[in-house]
């Protein structure tokens, strides 16, 4: 009987140090999913700050070219639509 039970804490023994080592890959595993989530959040507050420049950059050549007479405000309001239908055919 005593050597059953020495048997069974060695099994129970084993059993945690197992769920210790599971814990363990757990954590590891998050915290790896946790960093490459932060740097894309990163990477995607950069992106849209590029895009925010862009489109102010944008929008004061627009105004400049309509303001030289270089193009009308017509032609420019076809362009954007052409643009933002995607099809990329300039009428």
């Amino acid at each position: 009987m005593l050597l059953g039970d020495i048997g069974n804490r060695l099994d129970i023994s084993d059993n945690e140090q197992r769920i210790a080592q599971i814990q363990r890959d757990q954590r590891q595993k998050y915290s790896a999913k946790s960093s490459k989530d932060k740097s894309q959040d990163e990477a995607i507050a950069a992106l849209r700050a590029d895009v925010s420049q862009l489109e102010l950059a944008l929008g004061t050549m627009a105004t400049l070219l309509i303001s030289k007479g270089v193009v009308t405000t017509d032609e420019l309001g076809r362009l954007v639509e052409v643009i933002e239908s995607g099809d990329g055919e300039a009428s």
